[in-house]
């Protein structure tokens, strides 16, 4: 709407809030743009239907710079995550006017967010290094090994998991590290492994965000395929 004072000024009056919405929300996270872990960046942007002024972004409870394109129709902010921001989905707030002074903002609570942190390692307990889900102290086969575990993570869930086989504990001379999916079973195949000599099973997993366990190995196996007299 515009009006004209008496010493032809025109003026125009702009009541209406301008209309402005979540247009991206992201993380740089190597394994999934859902998931962020310490040191990842968040990247939130918004878009409106016309120039903003001055826009407020808040993600992760810090006030960020935006910047702004297409004639103040896009803005675009990020922040880093650290060690002191709880797990979980993140919130944000978005606040804004137009250059006549309406006012509005946009905020979305963890429940809605597309992406959430996680910053916890998964948890991996009780390997067993033999068949049939036991864990064996001799074997007499020498050809393969199976070794099962147990592995937790509550947040982005087991992404991958890695194993391998060595002579001694914490060394993977005979089978190196060798990564698979999620699943908590690996079966060692095509191995030639020496009548009595001790072998060490470890295993670790990544999860989902990228975090992970701690490796664990097993007390060790005998392999006995020697016939009794």
């Amino acid at each position: 709407q515009s009006e004209c004072l008496t010493d032809n000024t025109i003026f125009h009056i702009d009541e209406i809030i301008p209309t402005t919405e979540l247009d991206t929300l992201y993380s740089n996270n190597e394994l999934s743009a859902d998931w962020a872990t310490v040191s990842d960046s968040i990247f939130i942007s918004f878009s409106s239907n016309e120039g903003l002024y001055n826009p407020i972004t808040i993600l992760l409870s810090d006030t960020l710079v935006n910047n702004d394109s297409q004639g103040g129709k896009f803005w675009l902010a990020n922040n880093v995550v650290e060690e002191m921001d709880p797990n979980g989905e993140i919130n944000f707030y978005f606040s804004f006017s137009d250059t006549a002074g309406n006012f509005s903002e946009v905020v979305i609570d963890n429940s809605l967010s597309s992406v959430a942190i996680d910053k916890s390692n998964p948890i991996i307990t009780n390997l067993l290094v033999g068949e049939n889900n036991q864990n064996l102290s001799y074997f007499n086969k020498s050809d393969s090994l199976t070794l099962y575990w147990e592995h937790n993570d509550s947040l982005s869930g087991i992404k991958e998991v890695y194993f391998g086989l060595g002579s001694e504990s914490n060394i993977t001379n005979i089978v190196d590290w060798t990564s698979s999916d999620g699943n908590n079973v690996a079966g060692l195949g095509g191995l030639n492994l020496i009548n009595e000599s001790i072998y060490y099973g470890g295993v670790f997993v990544r999860d989902s965000a990228g975090n992970y366990s701690d490796t664990i190995w097993n007390s060790g196996i005998t392999i006995d395929t020697q016939i009794p007299d």
